[in-house]
């Protein structure tokens, strides 16, 4: 629930979780939830978000879910549904359902178009299987609902430690850029670029404002930058400190800084998305990288910062 609604705080959660196991071992409150575990209203952005968990003891082949676990929400989707046919029975249903139930029917009067979401939790890998006769009878009956699975694959993607989002921006002129278009059918594009050292250690500081500056006024502002490890999230090594090939790649760039090209295979980095506009009556390229990583070649930008810091303390 934390996931999907983006709420942290236990306390809040739980105030909107009705499941009868639940309620009776954590509160002692003997409740009926009609398939339906966990209730959540979103006024701000005019949603009401349903949950229905199941917990396997153990994980078991196959990747359909039984629509025997959709139907079991049949008796509360009815209810909402139909306002008469919960003023009828609403004696018969246990109070903190019924709560919920009244709480998204007067919230139906206040706001004739909202978005109703039923999310159906498993810790497994399952998934509904849309062709399921059962399924597509259900989906018919409640057109107005969004049904949506997320089992263990969702959970592991939104739980998986990932790199922030970053943005930077170069301006290079049409000697700089190669540009190799991977196959003809696709978007995904390669570039080979030259990149000056300064524009490197911008777009790879820790100052984003720096990075999306298209030059820099004073050079000097470079030596005071720090490394992002943001931007080597992907990196598959990390920095192997000072080895004979990282001496050599600062011993280039303070002796022969011009052949520096020629010793190194510079770096490689991958992007989201990487937009290219000719500026300057197409003399030049304004590049923007959009969630990049530097895959390849973490010990020269590393080696490269070590350089600069020890050309500042000279």
């Amino acid at each position: 629930m934390e996931l999907i609604l983006g709420i942290k705080d236990i306390a809040e959660l739980s105030t909107k979780i009705i499941d009868s196991s639940f309620q009776e071992k954590v509160n002692g409150v003997i409740n009926e939830d009609l398939g339906i575990d966990a209730v959540h209203i979103d006024e701000n952005n005019n949603r009401i978000c349903l949950f229905n968990f199941k917990y396997r003891d153990t994980l078991k082949k196959g990747s359909a879910k039984t629509p025997a676990d959709l139907r079991s929400t049949n008796s509360f989707l009815g209810y909402i549904k139909d306002d008469e046919r919960f003023n009828k029975d609403k004696e018969k249903i246990t109070e903190l359902t019924k709560e919920k139930i009244y709480e998204i029917i007067e919230f139906k009067k206040i706001e004739p178009e909202f978005k109703c979401e039923l999310y159906m939790v498993s810790n497994d890998c399952t998934v509904l299987d849309e062709e399921d006769p059962s399924v597509v009878e259900f989906i018919d009956t409640y057109s107005w609902l969004d049904v949506e699975n997320f089992n263990l694959l969702d959970l592991s993607k939104e739980l998986a430690i990932k790199p922030d989002n970053n943005k930077a921006s170069l301006i290079l002129n049409d000697k700089e850029l190669l540009q190799h278009d991977m196959d003809g059918y696709t978007t995904a594009n390669s570039y080979v670029a030259k990149v000056n050292i300064v524009d490197l250690i911008r777009i790879t500081s820790t100052n984003h404002k720096l990075r999306e500056k298209e030059s820099i006024d004073e050079s000097s502002i470079i030596l005071e930058q720090e490394i992002d490890i943001n931007v080597l999230f992907d990196n598959v090594r990390g920095y192997l400190g000072s080895t004979k090939y990282n001496k050599n790649i600062i011993s280039t760039l303070e002796v022969e800084p011009e052949k520096f090209f020629l010793f190194n295979n510079g770096l490689t980095i991958t992007a989201d998305d990487i937009i290219v506009k000719k500026i300057r009556m197409d003399k030049c390229y304004k590049i923007e990288l959009i969630n990049y990583q530097i895959v390849n070649g973490g010990q020269t930008l590393r080696s490269i910062y070590q350089f600069k810091d020890e050309h500042r303390r000279k």
